[in-house]
């Protein structure tokens, strides 16, 4: 007997198929809800990659300030401040053959306010031979308080001539009075032991006056600095 294919045979086997294969295709989806339920190697791929850096943020707000450092060391001492400068003219016609200092001719008081107060004093003096014989003498820079009776010499030179009687020649000394207590002194020109041959000329003298950052040998530099500084700025 032979068998005819009919609709309702074909809808059947059809129907078959697809659940069949619908329950292959069901079979091949799984729910993951662990990654222990995925191969360490296939998580090692899985893994992403770090990207390109983004670019910089706006700044920020400016903090507040920090706290005050420790003060500096002192800096070094300035320069001498040079406050008056005054004249005097050394001249006389006396001789001082003696052995204590005298002043010659004119003088010039000025006050010091301290030991760093300093004073750079030069005098000139014309020195000549009444008998065109050898002449000698000390010639110095002295200071004293005013109303004191002893000239004291800070500075001197001890020149010797020999020429023609009426000729002259300049001596010059030049000194610094510093160190000194507050008050006022008498400045100028002095003599000892002058022959008594020794003429004195014209003579010209200047005090130059100044602060100094420090006394002793620092405040004489300093003083002779400025000295020089005043010259050159005439």
């Amino acid at each position: 007997m032979r068998r005819h294919i009919t609709y309702a045979n074909l809808t059947a086997t059809l129907a078959l198929v697809f659940a069949m294969s619908g329950g292959a295709l069901a079979a091949k989806h799984y729910l993951i809800n662990s990654t222990s339920q995925i191969s360490p190697k296939v998580l090692k791929n899985l893994k992403a990659h770090s990207g390109a850096p983004g670019r910089d943020g706006a700044p920020g707000r400016e903090g507040p300030a920090g706290k005050e450092g420790p003060a500096g060391k002192d800096g070094a001492p300035g320069p001498a401040s040079v406050t008056r400068v005054d004249f005097f003219e050394p001249v006389s016609n006396e001789t001082n053959e003696g052995g204590e200092w005298r002043f010659l001719g004119g003088t010039v008081t000025e006050h010091f306010d301290g030991s760093k107060t300093a004073a750079d004093v030069t005098a000139s003096v014309d020195i000549g031979s009444s008998d065109g014989k050898k002449a000698g003498l000390n010639l110095g820079i002295c200071v004293t308080p005013v109303g004191g009776t002893e000239a004291t010499p800070e500075a001197e030179v001890a020149p010797e001539l020999t020429q023609p009687a009426g000729n002259f020649i300049a001596q010059t000394v030049t000194g610094t009075v510093t160190n000194l207590a507050a008050g006022s002194y008498v400045i100028g020109a002095c003599t000892q032991g002058e022959s008594a041959n020794v003429e004195h000329g014209d003579g010209a003298g200047t005090v130059l006056l100044a602060e100094t950052a420090e006394g002793g040998s620092s405040g004489v530099a300093a003083v002779r600095a400025a000295a020089r500084a005043q010259s050159e700025h005439r």
